[in-house]
């Protein structure tokens, strides 16, 4: 429905290649009162090993740090005109060496504003977008808060900031390194943020708090970037529950108050980091420079889906452990060499199954018994740790068991 009465939003890339009857990926709408992603379901995600949970990237650099949440969108204001990535053509995405640091390069006038969008882990996990004035003239940079995610709408129903913390509906959203010259909010019934920002009638200093009962509020953050200069901004990784008291609002601001953006790891570091990772185990050379990147990626994937004791096949919609899927992940993590990884979720092994010999991690899983004893199988075929076997060998047995009694 927003999408039909505010036809002059600015959309996701999905959704603005699916309104668009010239757009090979168009779908008509007819009088659905939604609209959901099924043309462009390909996105990136962004993490660290000390996290359990990932961020996402689409095509164009929108990136949304929780499940079924907003998204922080990034405009650049050029010596031409403003560029909007979910509607420019001459943009170009990539891993940086291959690992979860997920470029994004817009062409402007004599050259590129790129963004770099990585995960840091410390006191707080954060999702850091990095911007690059990779250009010899000046730019404008805004980060845009949106109510929208690579899938569909997100709701979103206030928006305040509080000192250089934006929040939303009381969980903060983006970490700005300063606040901002100028800004905008907006709501379903005013509009559009983007229009403020594009006719350059965004006001002075943080913007006044706005409260929409459409859920579709929205906010920019406008910025100066001199050439070859960098900017950043964070979101916190770990999901809040959503809170109208302020007092609870105002906890979680001073929680965060401490980080120091400008002492954040850069992009480079993040890279350095990650490609150590990669040096453990199995190494494998070939001549083709994209097939070793496409390893490379892979491996990092694998690595960045570990979470402690589970493993999961997805970032947000399938965000989940199941037997069935461990058994393929933990079989790739042995055979590159990351032993203690896959050791670590098949300890927790024993404590997943039933007093009657069933290994249950969702409901439904018919097959996880199966599943569960092979991947210990395996693991023992391929490292002989014979004191894990030690441990989860009762565990074996009682699964055994459990098929053989289900056969008759």
């Amino acid at each position: 429905g927003a999408v039909q009465i505010k036809p002059d939003w600015l959309w996701p890339y999905w959704l603005e290649r699916q309104i668009d009857p010239e757009s090979p990926s168009f779908i008509p709408r007819g009088h659905l009162p939604f609209m959901t992603n099924l043309t462009h379901r390909n996105w990136t995600s962004v993490g660290n090993l000390g996290s359990d949970w990932e961020a996402i990237v689409d095509p164009r650099g929108l990136v949304t740090p929780w499940f079924d949440s907003w998204s922080l969108d990034w405009w650049i204001g050029a010596s031409d005109r403003w560029h909007f990535p979910s509607r420019e053509i001459a943009v170009r995405q990539s891993l940086v060496n291959a690992v979860p640091v997920v470029q994004t390069a817009v062409r402007i006038p004599g050259g590129d504003a790129i963004q770099r969008v990585y995960a840091v882990a410390g006191h707080e996990e954060l999702v850091i977008v990095e911007i690059e004035n990779a250009s010899p003239s000046p730019i404008a940079v805004a980060f845009a808060l949106r109510p929208y995610n690579p899938e569909g709408l997100a709701v979103v129903e206030r928006v305040r900031v509080e000192g250089t913390t934006v929040m939303a509906d009381g969980r903060p959203a983006v970490l700005l390194a300063r606040p901002p010259p100028r800004s905008a909010a907006s709501t379903f019934l005013d509009g559009d943020s983007v229009h403020a920002v594009f006719g350059q009638t965004t006001g002075e200093g943080s913007p006044q708090p706005v409260r929409d009962p459409a859920g579709l509020a929205q906010a920019a953050f406008v910025y100066p970037l001199p050439h070859r200069a960098t900017i950043r901004v964070a979101m916190p990784l770990g999901i809040r529950p959503r809170t109208r008291r302020k007092g609870t609002a105002l906890r979680r601001v001073r929680d965060l108050a401490a980080l120091d953006l400008v002492g954040v790891p850069s992009s480079a570091d993040a890279v350095r980091s990650w490609r150590a990772q990669l040096d453990r185990g199995m190494q494998v050379s070939v001549p083709d420079q994209r097939l070793s990147e496409a390893i490379d990626a892979n491996r990092s994937a694998m690595l960045l889906f570990h979470d402690g004791d589970e493993i999961t096949p997805g970032p947000f919609t399938y965000h989940r452990f199941w037997f069935r899927d461990a058994a393929y992940q933990l079989a790739a993590l042995d055979r590159w060499g990351f032993h203690a990884e896959s050791r670590e979720v098949i300890a927790s092994y024993p404590r997943r199954q039933r007093a009657d010999g069933f290994f249950e991690s969702q409901r439904h899983e018919w097959d996880s018994n199966g599943a569960a004893i092979w991947t210990i199988a395996e693991h023992y075929r391929l490292t002989r740790d014979e004191a894990l076997l030690s441990q989860v060998l009762p565990a074996v047995r009682n699964g055994v068991g459990w098929i053989g009694r289900k056969r008759r």
